[in-house]
């Protein structure tokens, strides 16, 4: 199923191409519904993050009304407050640090509302990983395997990565089975990696795609004019019987028409579908 990162249907208040738009979230249900989207993805981040309506009570119920008056499920978040506090190690910048009990939390609160895809960037913007402190997170992560059972969830990674590393994470995973992969398909080109070689590698833990192009070892730009290769990516797909959701996480493009534009990459979308 087609659908769209939080906050991508709203103008940006800070002009960053990611953020929870506080003063808008509840307008998204109608816009989404408008462009014939069925699907939304939730964000959390790190600032305010016990404020969140993904968190409060009260917001828990709006959005559960909201999602039924508009016909709009939310079933995946992405939880960017994992990046400037990630929960198995400092970040080098801020020099912030989530507890595993952030991540339980969060668990506990998508089984209220029936959310079951966590995603977990691995990205450049937390920081760099090794080895060691990858196999630290998958301990954290083996941890809570029992409630992500239990609660039907389960942990998507996006790893921005090449694909010799993502080769050894995927080996890694195959003794946890809550988790598995985001497949973000503008973070791969940028790095030059072969979509379908990383395809194969994600294999049926393939959960969540987020659908953006890049320049080669650049920025996020609108879909067609990167390097992502979608007639290649979305014949494998079908090849494989994808049947997870595909989000749209596409560049900005002017202020005050998000509507347009995301009507403009559904269009894109549906041309290779």
């Amino acid at each position: 199923m087609l659908g769209v990162m939080q906050g991508r249907l709203v103008p940006s208040k800070s002009g960053l191409i990611q953020e929870f738009p506080w003063a808008d979230w509840k307008k998204e249900f109608r816009f989404a519904n408008q462009v014939g989207l069925k699907l939304i993805e939730w964000t959390l981040e790190y600032e305010n993050f016990e404020s969140n309506p993904f968190i409060t009570s009260s917001g828990q119920l709006e959005i559960v009304e909201l999602s039924k008056e508009f016909d709009i499920l939310v079933e995946s978040v992405t939880l960017n407050c994992f990046i400037n506090a990630p929960i198995h190690r400092e970040h080098p910048v801020t020099r912030a640090k989530s507890s595993i009990c952030d991540f339980i939390n969060i668990v506990k609160h998508s089984s209220k509302l029936g959310v079951h895809i966590g995603v977990l960037p691995l990205v450049v913007e937390a920081g760099a990983d090794d080895k060691d402190s990858l196999l630290k997170l998958f301990e954290l992560l083996d941890s809570i395997r029992e409630l992500c059972h239990s609660s039907n969830f389960k942990i998507a990674l996006e790893c921005e990565y090449n694909l010799e590393v993502i080769k050894w994470i995927s080996k890694q995973l195959e003794r946890l089975p809550h988790v598995g992969f985001n497949f973000d398909i503008g973070n791969s080109a940028s790095l030059g990696n072969d979509p379908l070689a990383e395809i194969d590698l994600y294999g049926d833990k393939l959960m969540n795609i987020h659908i953006k192009d890049r320049l080669k070892k650049g920025v996020t730009v609108p879909l067609g004019q990167g390097v992502a290769d979608f007639e290649k990516i979305f014949k494998k797909l079908r090849q494989i019987k994808y049947k997870h959701n595909l989000i749209l996480q596409a560049a900005r493009q002017n202020p005050n028409y998000e509507l347009e534009t995301i009507g403009n990459y559904l269009k894109f979308c549906k041309n290779y579908l």
